[in-house]
């Protein structure tokens, strides 16, 4: 079982129940919105669909901060180390996920450098939108 299928059906099927039931077509009848909980039963659903939707609608703007997430493999002699590097670039460009779209790269010394990548997922809740750079005018190295 997927839970994050689960979550994402039983929030959306949450939020078509409470809409319904606030404008009477399932529940107890009456005039739509006659009543105190119908109106916190649609605000409450209206709220659901739109903190789904928002991300999908707005995708990537000019000025956003993006997170750059790179995995790379480091070879001293027979030992390979896994090294995954993440950093804040921000947006040159609007887009939508699967674009390419320019973005600047900032470091401690440079705030000028630009890059090229694909964005891979949108903003969420406590994250930032995901980019893939695939390609930067310096090799970025970060200590």
């Amino acid at each position: 079982m997927n839970l994050k299928i689960l979550a994402k059906a039983f929030v959306a099927l949450l939020a078509t129940s409470l809409i319904a039931y606030s404008f009477s077509i399932i529940g107890v009848p009456g005039t739509p919105v006659d009543s105190f909980w119908k109106l916190f039963a649609l605000v409450l659903g209206v709220s659901i669909v739109t903190g789904y939707a928002w991300p999908q609608l707005r995708g990537v703007r000019k000025g956003d901060m993006l997170m750059v997430v790179e995995r790379r493999h480091q070879h001293e002699g027979d030992f390979i180390q896994n090294i995954i590097d993440s950093y804040l670039v921000t947006a040159l460009e609007d887009g939508r996920i699967g674009n390419k779209i320019k973005v600047r790269i900032s470091n401690q010394r440079n705030n000028n450098l630009k890059g090229e990548g694909v964005i891979i997922s949108y903003a969420e809740t406590l994250r930032p939108a995901r980019i893939r750079l695939t390609e930067s005018e310096v090799q970025v190295k970060w200590s």
